[in-house]
Order: C-alpha cells, then sequence, then structure tokens
C-alpha cells in the first residue's frame, strides 16, 4: 500500500458506519455472504487471479471508512491483497466431509465482522471437499457492495477465470459518491424528499408488532431466520390480472398480514432500492442500493383487489422518487427517534433474484449453497422473496420467540390462500387460520367441567355438619356460623325473601358478615353487598336501583341506614347463637337452582353509572369446584379474608374456604400499616392461603427482596389477579418463596370471578407474565373484529363462556345484550365480550394485554406502561408505581421506601432512561405518598393528581456544572442553535444521526469517552447525556477549551491525491499514521 485518498462517504456508508458504532463491535450487522457449489475440475489459482483482478479494478473493494471531522469518509488504498486461500476439508482422501463441516465454516466466514477501519473489507475462500468438488465462500461487507454488484463481480469474476478481457469500469464508485452529494446537496434530490415528506406526513411513528419480550433501550440486532414456502402461485396469476407486480402482490399479502397482526390501517414498509436509474452505473461496484418506504393503506372494508392496485402504486411511488437518499428523508421527516426502533419503518420486504447463475466457469457445475443464518436482524421483521418464489423471514429475536413467528407466517399464508380463493371478498373477512389450525385454536379455549354437580351453600351445610366445633370464621366455630345463618334465614323467609330475592348486605369484613351471607342463602336469596364507606349518596342510588327485598347490617352501621330510609335487620353482632340453635331443625334452608341468583356485585361503568352484575348458583358452584381442582384446599387450610365484601375478591376468599371446611381468616386493621406489617399478620395468624391483588404481592415481593422482611413460614399458596404482573417482582418472590405455590389468574365479575390460571413454577424471560388456560368447566377465546379466533401470538379480544357467565346486568337488558352475545361456535350458548386485550401463546397459555379502551398512545407510539413501571420499581427508593398519559406526556407517579429520604424526580427519570426506549421514559415523575386505590386494591388511575406544570425558570435553566456547559456548547455549534437547556433533547431540536456523529467526534475528542455515538442515542436529553459522559469519564475539567469545529473531506475526480482530503488535520494525520503512510 503506497498511498490513499479520502473522500466523502455516500450517504448509504454514512448510514452502515452509524449503525456498526452503535452496535459496538458485537455483530456483523452487514455482511453479505455467497456460497456456491464448484463441481467440475476447478483451477483454484485461476479463481483466486480472477476474484484478485475484481479487487484491483474497482475501488470500492480497497476501500475502508474512516472519521475524518466526526463523519466518516472512504480510504481508497491504490492496491490491496484478498487473497482466495484452499482450506482442505479432507483429512482422508476416501472420506466425504459432511454437510455440516461446510455449514459450519461458511457461517462462520459469513458471521465474522469487518473492520471498517482496517479492511480489508471483502474475503474469499475456496473449500475443497473432493478432488472435482469445491463451495466457494465470498463474503462482502455492505458497505462497498449490493445486491447488483455482486452479480457484475461475478460476471467479471467467471469472464476472468474463462481468459476473457475485462473492461475497466468507467465510473468508480467515489465518482457517484462525488455526484451523488454534489447532485442532492445541490437541491437535485429536493423534488423527492419533499414528496417523501408529504406522502409520510401523518404516518405511524412505529409499527408495533406484538412480541414476546419487551423492547430494550439499545437493540443488539441479534436475530434468526425461517425458511418458508412460497406464496401461493394464484398470486402472480392476480397481480398480472391486476397489471401490477408479484412484487406488489407481495407487498398487498404483507401489508394485510401485518394489519392482522397491529390493528394498523395505515402501514409503513421498507424496500431496497436498486438506484440504477442512469445507465452509466450499470457497471459500478459499491452499494448504490437504499432502502425507501412503502406507505399502505389497509381499510377492513376493501377487498384484495383494490389493496393489490394501492400496492401497485406505492411501487411506482418508489421507482419514480429513488434519487432522495434515505437518511435525507429522515431528516426531512424527523420522526420521533428512539435507538430501540428503526425510524420510519421497522418491517422490510425485499426481492432477492439471485446472482449465482452469472457466474459461469468452463466444466464447472455451480450450484448456490444456501446461505448460513447471520444470528442477526435489522428490523423487527423482514421478508425475502428469493429466486425460485420461496420466502425467507428474519426476525429479532430480541423481540420475538420463534414459535411466535412461525404462528405469524402460517397467518400470512391462510390469508395470501384466502384472498386468492376469493379476491373480491373484505379484507376483514379473509380467515387468517386455515381450518385445521382454527380448529386447534378454538379447541384450546375449552375446558372441561371437573366435580361433582351441587351448590355452594349445601357443601357449606355438609362441612360443618364434619366439624361442627372447629373454626369456620375467625373464632367462630361451624355450630356457631350455621346457627346464626338459621337464625337470619328463618327472619328473612318469614318476611316473604325468598328464591329470586335479592337482599343487601350493608357491612364490613367480619364474621358476622359471613354468617349473613350463609343466612341470605339459606332463604334461598341473593346476597347484594353494599361497602359502608361508601358516601351517603351512592348508598342510596345503589338501594335505589337494586330494589332489595331486604337489608341486613350490623349495630355500628344500623342508625346510618335509618337516616337514610332504609329498614334494615340488625345482626346479632356480639351475642353468641345459643347451644343447639343452628342444628337444622329450626329451619330447613330452601334448596336453590343452578339459575338462581348467588349474589350481585355492582362494577364501575365506563359511562360512570355503576352495573348490577347477578351471579347464578351454577355459576358459583362451577368456579368452586375448579378452584378446588387446583388448588386442594382441606380443612386444616386457613385462607385470608382481605378484599372488600363489595369487590369479588371476596367471593374468591370466601366461598372455595367454606365448600371445603376450611377456616376463613379476617384479615386485620394493623396489616393495612405496610407490606412489613401485613406479611407479619399473615404469619401471626397462620395463613397457608391468600388471594391477593397483582399490585400488593408486587409491594410485598419487594418488601421480603429487598427489605429482608421473611416471608410467613405458614402460607403454602398465593394467588395474584386483578391486575397485570411485574415479571421481575413476581421473580424475584419465586426465588424468595420456593415453597410457596404461586398462581397467577384473570377473570371479571361477569365470569364468576375466574377464567384462567397458571401455576408459576418459573417466571420466564417475557414482557407479561402469562395468566394461563382457562379452568374446569369455562371456555376462553380470543377473537377479532369478526368474532373469528386470531393466531397464536396475535392480539384479540377476550371472551369467556361457560359455567361460570353471569346471568347479566339486573334490569338493564340493553347493556347485557351488548356484552353477553350469542356464541359464534355453539348455538344456544352465550359469550361474554370483556373488552380485554390478549394474546394466545403457542403453548395455548394467555397473556393479558391491556384494555381496548385504555390503550395508551404517546407521539404515535403504543405504551404499555407496565415496562416503564416494571423498571421505576428496581430503584432501590421505589415502593409502588404507575405510569399514565397526562396532557400528551408520559408521567411515572412513585411512592418511596420511608427510609429512603429525599429522592430527587431527575434522579428516578434517569435510571427509567438508562433501561428503556426514549418513549417509554417518564418525561415527569410525581413523588406520592401513596398511590390511590379502588376498594378491589387496583390502582385508580383515574384519581391520580395532574403534575405541576415545570416552572419557565426550569425550562430555561442554564445548564449546570463543567460537563453540562460543556455538553451545551457542543450542541449550540453542531445544531446551530443560541442556546440550549438540561431538558433539552437533541432530537427534538433538529438534531439526526450525521449530527449525532459530529457531536460523538467532539466528545470523544474533549472527554475521551467511547461508544459516544451510542450514548446520544441512549441519552438524547442534556442533563442525561452530561451524566453518562460523567459516568464514563469524569467531569470535565475546568477551563477545558471548546471542541475544535470539524467539516466533511471533499474531492474531485480530476486529480484525487493524498494533499486533495481537507477536514481536521490532526485527524488526518492520525489516520495516514494508523495506515502507515509517511508523509512530511
Amino acid at each position: 500500500m503506497t498511498s490513499v485518498v479520502a473522500v466523502p462517504a455516500s450517504y448509504a456508508q454514512e448510514r452502515f458506519w452509524l449503525s456498526e458504532h452503535l452496535a459496538d463491535g458485537a455483530a456483523a450487522l452487514h455482511n453479505m455472504h455467497l456460497a456456491v457449489e464448484l463441481a467440475g475440475r476447478l483451477d483454484a489459482a485461476a479463481l483466486a487471479a480472477a476474484v484478485q483482478g475484481a479487487v484491483d479494478r474497482h475501488e470500492a473493494l480497497r476501500t475502508t471508512l474512516r472519521p475524518i471531522g466526526g463523519r466518516p469518509h472512504q480510504v481508497i488504498a491504490e492496491t490491496l491483497a484478498v487473497p482466495t486461500p484452499v482450506t482442505d476439508l479432507l483429512a482422508d482422501p476416501g472420506a466425504v466431509p459432511a454437510d455440516a463441516s461446510v455449514a459450519a465454516r461458511a457461517a462462520v466466514h459469513a458471521r465474522t465482522r469487518f473492520d471498517l477501519t482496517a479492511g480489508p473489507l471483502m474475503r474469499s475462500e475456496l473449500l475443497r471437499l473432493e478432488p472435482e468438488r469445491h463451495v466457494w465462500l465470498l463474503t462482502v461487507h455492505h458497505a462497498v457492495c449490493d445486491g447488483w454488484s455482486l452479480g457484475v463481480l461475478l460476471e467479471e469474476i467467471g469472464a476472468a477465470y474463462r481468459g476473457e478481457p475485462v473492461a475497466e469500469p468507467a465510473l468508480q464508485y467515489a465518482d457517484y459518491t462525488v455526484w451523488q452529494r454534489t447532485f442532492v446537496e445541490g437541491g437535485g434530490a429536493d423534488e423527492d424528499i419533499g414528496h417523501w415528506t408529504r406522502t409520510l406526513a401523518g404516518a405511524p411513528a412505529v409499527l408495533d408488532l406484538p412480541a414476546d419480550r419487551a423492547r430494550p433501550a439499545v437493540r443488539t440486532r441479534r436475530g434468526s431466520l425461517l425458511t418458508l414456502d412460497p406464496l401461493p402461485a394464484g398470486l402472480a396469476g392476480l397481480a398480472a390480472a391486476g397489471r401490477v407486480t408479484p412484487f406488489a402482490a407481495a407487498l398487498a399479502a404483507t401489508g394485510l398480514l401485518l394489519h392482522r397482526l397491529t390493528g394498523a390501517e395505515d402501514v409503513v414498509i421498507g424496500t431496497t432500492h436498486a438506484g440504477r436509474g442512469r445507465p452509466e452505473t450499470d457497471r459500478i461496484v459499491g452499494c448504490l442500493a437504499d432502502t425507501l418506504p412503502l406507505r399502505l393503506p389497509v381499510r377492513p372494508r376493501d377487498d384484495f383487489r383494490t389493496l393489490l392496485a394501492r400496492a401497485g402504486e406505492a411501487v411506482l411511488d418508489v421507482q419514480d422518487h429513488a434519487e432522495a437518499p434515505f437518511d435525507r428523508i429522515v431528516q426531512a421527516v424527523n420522526p420521533d427517534r428512539t435507538s430501540g426502533h428503526n425510524p420510519i419503518f421497522q418491517v422490510m420486504l425485499d426481492a432477492e433474484p439471485g446472482v449465482a447463475g452469472r457466474l459461469r466457469l468452463p466444466g464447472v457445475e455451480v450450484t448456490p449453497v444456501p446461505a448460513p443464518e447471520r444470528g442477526i436482524s435489522l428490523f423487527d421483521l423482514s421478508l425475502t422473496i428469493g429466486p425460485g418464489g420461496g420466502l425467507v423471514c428474519e426476525y429479532s429475536t430480541e423481540l420475538f420467540d420463534e414459535a411466535t413467528v412461525r404462528s405469524y407466517t402460517r397467518c400470512l399464508a391462510a390469508l395470501t390462500e384466502a384472498a386468492v380463493a376469493a379476491p373480491d371478498l373484505p379484507l376483514r373477512d379473509l380467515p387468517a387460520l386455515r381450518p385445521a389450525e382454527r380448529e386447534r385454536v378454538l379447541a384450546g379455549g375449552r375446558a372441561a367441567a371437573a366435580g361433582p354437580d351441587g351448590s355452594v351453600p349445601v357443601w357449606t351445610e355438609a362441612a360443618a355438619r364434619r366439624r361442627p366445633d372447629t373454626a369456620a370464621v375467625g373464632d367462630l366455630t361451624w355450630r356457631e356460623l350455621i346457627g346464626r345463618a338459621a337464625r337470619l334465614g328463618g327472619e328473612l323467609g318469614g318476611r316473604g325473601v325468598g328464591r329470586g330475592s335479592v337482599v343487601a348486605l350493608f357491612a364490613g369484613r367480619s364474621p358476622e358478615a359471613i354468617a349473613a351471607i350463609c343466612g341470605i342463602h339459606r332463604a334461598g336469596a341473593a346476597y347484594l353487598p353494599l361497602d359502608p364507606e361508601l358516601p351517603d349518596a351512592r348508598v342510596t342510588e345503589l338501594l335505589a336501583r337494586a330494589r332489595p327485598a331486604a337489608v341486613v347490617t350490623t349495630p355500628g352501621h344500623a342508625p346510618r341506614l335509618r337516616a337514610l330510609g332504609a329498614d334494615a335487620i340488625v345482626l346479632p353482632g356480639e351475642v353468641r347463637t345459643a347451644a343447639g340453635e343452628g342444628d337444622g331443625r329450626r329451619d330447613r334452608a330452601v334448596p336453590v337452582a343452578a339459575g338462581d341468583l348467588a349474589y350481585v356485585m355492582f362494577t364501575s361503568g365506563s359511562t360512570g353509572r355503576p352495573k348490577a352484575v347477578g351471579v347464578p348458583h351454577g355459576g358459583l358452584a362451577a368456579y368452586v369446584t375448579a378452584h378446588q381442582a387446583m388448588y386442594a384446599l382441606t380443612p386444616d387450610d386457613r385462607v385470608l379474608q382481605s378484599g372488600s365484601l363489595s369487590f369479588d375478591l371476596s367471593a374468591e376468599e370466601i366461598f372455595p374456604c367454606l365448600a371445603a371446611g376450611a377456616t376463613l381468616v379476617p384479615r386485620t386493621e394493623e396489616m393495612l400499616d405496610g407490606p412489613a406489617a401485613f406479611l407479619d399478620g399473615v404469619a401471626r395468624l397462620g395463613v397457608t392461603v391468600a388471594h391477593l391483588p397483582t399490585s400488593l404481592l408486587n409491594l410485598l415481593a419487594g418488601a421480603v427482596t429487598d427489605d429482608g422482611v421473611p416471608v410467613p413460614p405458614s402460607l403454602r399458596l398465593v394467588v395474584a389477579g386483578g391486575e397485570p404482573a411485574d415479571p421481575a417482582r413476581l421473580a424475584a418472590w419465586r426465588t424468595a418463596a420456593p415453597g410457596v405455590r404461586l398462581a397467577h389468574v384473570y377473570g371479571v365479575t361477569e365470569a364468576s370471578m375466574v377464567s384462567t390460571a397458571a401455576f408459576l413454577d418459573t417466571v420466564p424471560d417475557r414482557a407479561r407474565v402469562t395468566i394461563g388456560r382457562p379452568i374446569a368447566g369455562t371456555e376462553v377465546h380470543v377473537l377479532d373484529d369478526g368474532f373469528e379466533p386470531v393466531p397464536d401470538g396475535v392480539p384479540g379480544e377476550v371472551f369467556i363462556g361457560g359455567a361460570g357467565l353471569a346471568r347479566g346486568y339486573l334490569a338493564e337488558p340493553g347493556r347485557t345484550a351488548a356484552r353477553f352475545g350469542p356464541h359464534p361456535f355453539a348455538a344456544g350458548r352465550r359469550l361474554y365480550r370483556t373488552g380485554d386485550l390478549a394474546r394466545r401463546l403457542p403453548d395455548g397459555s394467555l397473556e393479558y394485554v391491556g384494555r381496548l379502551d385504555r390503550q395508551l398512545s404517546l407521539r404515535g407510539f403504543r405504551i404499555d406502561p407496565a415496562e416503564p413501571e416494571a423498571v421505576l420499581r428496581t430503584h432501590r427508593a421505589v415502593a409502588d408505581v404507575a405510569v399514565t398519559v397526562r396532557d400528551g406526556r408520559l408521567v411515572g407517579y412513585v411512592v418511596l421506601r420511608p427510609e429512603a429520604g429525599h429522592v430527587p424526580a431527575e434522579e428516578l427519570r434517569a435510571h427509567a432512561a438508562r433501561a428503556l426506549p426514549g418513549h417509554l421514559v417518564p418525561g415527569t415523575v410525581v413523588r406520592l405518598a401513596a398511590l390511590p386505590r379502588t376498594g378491589s386494591g387496583k390502582i385508580d388511575v383515574s384519581a391520580l393528581p395532574a403534575p405541576r406544570p415545570r416552572a419557565s425558570a426550569e425550562r430555561a435553566a442554564a445548564p449546570a456544572g463543567p460537563t453540562q456547559a460543556a455538553v451545551a456548547e457542543i450542541w449550540c455549534e453542531v445544531l446551530g442553535v443560541a442556546q440550549v437547556a438540561p431538558g433539552d433533547d437533541f432530537f427534538q431540536l433538529g438534531g439526526h444521526s450525521l449530527l449525532a456523529g459530529q457531536v460523538a467526534a467532539r466528545l470523544r475528542r474533549r472527554f475521551g469517552v467511547a461508544a459516544a455515538m451510542r450514548l446520544i442515542f441512549q441519552h438524547p436529553r442534556l442533563a442525561d447525556l452530561a451524566a453518562a459522559v460523567d459516568r464514563m469519564s469524569g467531569p470535565a475539567p475546568a477551563g477545558a477549551p471548546p471542541a475544535a469545529p470539524g467539516g466533511p473531506v471533499s474531492a474531485a475526480r480530476a486529480g484525487r491525491a493524498l494533499g486533495e482530503a481537507v477536514g481536521d488535520g490532526e485527524e488526518l494525520a492520525e489516520l495516514l499514521r494508523e495506515l502507515g503512510v509517511g508523509h512530511d
């Protein structure tokens, strides 16, 4: 190597350089690999000479990339050797090497990372399998080659091997680069850039594919691939009839798939354009290809022919406006940037015509060898159509499991087959599942009933007869419980209360209240619990709505009810039932039928008007039977009764316990003093089984793992549900309490409390915790808007059926009809539509996704608040947390541990920023003494206070400290702004990847910070970036000199030479020293 020439990198090369720096050298992100089997008499030396000849002819193959002035430049060597060594895989000449040996060698060849700064960016190797059987491996970095160029190289290598003359190229890649920059920077691409800005206006910022794991703050690009069957043959005919290309047909099919996976009616998909629109570029070797967006509206009411026509227009749009470099499009559109997402599109669709056939070697048969898996994925999903129409799907393993992606690709096949068969059918009516898979999915949503028929009152009385003198509820024995129940039942019967009646119970948690419930059931009536904590107006409203046949209360609450005009039966709270009462002779329990109501509970309604849900005895008995089948309660169990009677958590606690003859243990008020007090109370009371809201279990897990609070030794089973679970907290509890079984359940009041359950012996590393499978006697289906089952992994609405269904909403036939509809798969039965979203996993279990009416969305990002909540909860000072969107920004509400002292909100925000993509980091953190909760223990999001506006002084505050001041100075210089504040975001101020490169170069010079580029994407706010710089380098010295300005280096074709490289002289000198080029 005797001389080099430095010219600016192309726009594509700048992107590769940025991507490699963000990846921090972790993977070979942009390697292009070719493997061909060569059968016949091969002249290895001639092949090696032909390869070297191609390197000699094409400057791009002698190019490396180096930063000068903060921007990458092409450094072109005058000569560069790229050998083609022969590796003999035959240790025994008579043996035949296993295909695995070739595959392993090819994988290493393809996956070994190139050093962009040192080069060469191409390698060649010949594997000798037999005397006349070889495999040639060729790997080139995408920065110096593209698919078109690879075809040119193979043609030239074949010609040289055959001894034919190969013409020198008229233009080199550097010529194209200089022309492209002149053209673009001179305004030649402005029309196309403007076109894409208009085309992408209002497009969704991200296509939020349903994933198995939370998106990491910084992607490592780990990936895998699947080889798929070709799309149906009829698709090409449909394309021809519609006068669009087969690629447009594939685009239509892909758009339809993405619509079904996400529900989006506006999708943006990336594709590769060859960039060879000018004849003079045909023989240039280099990366002229670029990615461009395909925006495709997918309307459910349209048919596939309409979608096909739109796809054809989108493809033509790319061809007509291909002069705009993708990076310039990104700058112009300026989407919300986060290092966790690719900008503008996250899914790619490409066609790869195949180039192996362009290598013609006399006497040698050339056969492509399947490419080895690269182990990376640059996008969330990438679909590539191969030469024979076969599909390859590359996917991010950081986000998806293989089984999930296989489900998505089966969905693609089913949709495409259906579209070909019925192209005039509305898209919403095309089945996403083939018939056999549809039946499998439906069958997985049904669970057979377990156990004998019966009713809770009958089972409770039987338990009392078996153990009359043991504790039933607190200190109340079974004899006493049934005695009090018998007395109240007789009283109610005497007042005309019987089957079909509803009796209001105005009482808190107490043994007397449980006896009252049993008494109401003995009378054949349903109980309606009303919480004494309710305000008078609410009590009056609910009594007027329910019109109960009687009201039962305890002595302490009777005066209040009388003041409200309600005549109540007062329970004998302090007086024990006399011996002999409750022996079954004083009055007999009224037999109840499965359809008779067991209880009525008011639940909140979206309109603000509560709904009275009536649950029959058959539904209650079905739940108790399933509960016993799962948890096997025995008379020795002590079950915590913690929930308010007006919420169905209390029914989960009470009725399985009574039916099993176990002891119900009311929670004491002291247990509300904190997690440690709660656990201490569980231990003192000897509780063996506890049903807890998930948020409470999160707090208890923190107390056990962070504060060392012991797990109660008596506890054998915890059943958690009611809210989305934090995987990290449940995993921590699982580790701290290995002897306590942990069940995670899901259900709704309208379906007898619980419909699915999972035992969590381990907590997998997933974004969400499974809610399990349907419990016995229950159906749980995940359906789309057309009431069809969705494929595995795809979110849909949860519909519940089976014996546990409520009768409906009392006296509200309209509301009942809206939610309890005809079963689409079983005539004469009903399903309840929950409004909840879930996805079925390939193993048949379910994951809760969220509420249809509570989806958080911010700047085009769909946000699952559980992700930032989980990260904030890992901070040492945080005891409890909730995240929601308020006034167009993400807000985190935290409760600090008492011993934490003062913790600045900015510290909590920075803690989240270290682990989350930018759009998931709360812009504001509000500290509260406690999170507001509903009576059932769930976080009341609507009661969270609005954050106080940031003071104008905070927004205008000057940078604090020398590092912030230095970073602010660099930002001002690079961004061309007069001043910046600590809370400013680099990208919202107009920064983009190229300007980030200039900032990174100056940070490296100023502070010696490695991976500075990555820091900018991880910490786009000035204060966060300065703090990260301090952690990596120490604060800036006082009076540190300002960063030297840097600029791009340019060169012209006529007379490119060493002295023409212009820019930062110090960097150029360092570059030359490392290259070993002498200079004066």
